[in-house]
């Protein structure tokens, strides 16, 4: 018997592999952007169902099957927003002049999912938080891993997409210092220096307070991401998924004193790196 949260996000997922098949609707010469109000509508009642786990009495086992879930909906998301990119250059490539409107519409259709998932994650947040109080002991491990893994995949899509949405629509707090430190690379011979502005909201007081009154702070966190990292692991990635992990690693902080919840913070919104280099000492 599926709980609610279940069936709520198979539906979810159910729309959202239609709604993967946005290249082909194109090609036919449709319209399928008539549906971005009810995507907007799926991607909050996602936010409604990670809700509906934080708020509820649910067994470690709903928990993780909902999280589960949730994971396959993430993937949906991705291959949607990876086939609106596609389609985008495509489209580019054989003449922008001629599908002007179409790359227009899927700009705006990535922006959709930009801002569905933004959402998204403030409950992720929460729930991250609460289960760290949960009477989960021996699952609570497994549980935030998992749910770790669901916001790096989403914090990665927002990385992302950030950049196609008006600058003007973030603030960048840029006093902090250049870091130089040690990698975690076993020889002990790497080292690493990062310059980074952090971005949120547009104007949002209450994380552009904290973050004036956490310098040390950040910076502190920015050394301890880093340094937790081999050379190889962090440029074996996808520059996206590292500053997405640096996100996670910055607003895990931040909501030690102000909550997601309401939006009495928003919290960081992504990175950029004015200087990310590596050089071996010895």
């Amino acid at each position: 018997m599926y709980s609610p949260l279940i069936k709520k996000i198979k539906k979810l997922t159910l729309k959202l592999i239609l709604f993967s098949f946005l290249g082909l609707l194109f090609s036919c010469g449709q319209n399928p952007f008539k549906g971005y109000d009810s995507l907007k509508k799926d991607l909050k009642n996602l936010e409604e169902a990670v809700d509906f786990l934080r708020r509820n009495n649910l067994t470690a086992d709903e928990i993780r099957d909902g999280l589960n879930e949730a994971s396959l909906l993430v993937g949906q998301i991705q291959e949607a927003r990876d086939g609106m990119a596609e389609e985008a250059e495509r489209l580019t490539q054989e003449s922008y002049e001629l599908h002007s409107n179409r790359i227009d519409l899927l700009k705006e259709g990535r922006l959709e999912l930009y801002e569905g998932m933004d959402d998204f994650l403030v409950c992720t947040y929460e729930l991250s938080d609460t289960l760290k109080l949960s009477r989960y002991y021996h699952e609570r491990s497994e549980l935030t891993s998992l749910l770790r893994e669901i916001q790096l995949r989403t914090l990665a899509m927002v990385q992302r997409d950030a950049p196609h949405s008006s600058t003007s629509n973030f603030s960048y707090y840029k006093n902090l210092s250049k870091i130089t430190s040690q990698t975690a690379d076993t020889d002990g011979h790497w080292y690493y220096t990062i310059k980074v502005n952090i971005g949120y909201n547009f104007n949002e007081k209450n994380t552009q307070t904290l973050l004036n009154n956490s310098k040390v702070a950040m910076g502190g966190v920015i050394r301890s991401y880093f340094s937790s990292h081999s050379k190889d692991e962090v440029l074996s990635q996808d520059e996206e998924w590292v500053k997405a992990g640096l996100v996670l690693a910055l607003n895990d902080y931040l909501i030690q004193f102000a909550d997601f919840k309401d939006k009495k913070m928003e919290g960081v919104k992504l990175v950029t790196f004015d200087i990310i280099q590596f050089y071996e000492f010895f």
